[in-house]
């Protein structure tokens, strides 16, 4: 849909398109570690309790 208007934005390209997609590759590929939701308000697992 987007490859036919070339690379720009400005003319309707997949400028936009492809840095979405990289960047869902890269936290697919490496996890959201530090930019995720769940360490910004600082949520954490309970810890398991040795017996």
């Amino acid at each position: 849909m987007h490859a036919a208007h070339g690379i720009f934005a400005a003319d309707k390209g997949w400028e936009l398109v492809g840095a979405i997609g990289a960047a869902a590759l890269a936290l697919a590929a490496v996890g959201p570690g530090r930019f995720s939701i769940d360490h910004a308000v600082g949520a954490r697992r309970p810890t398991a309790v040795p017996r």
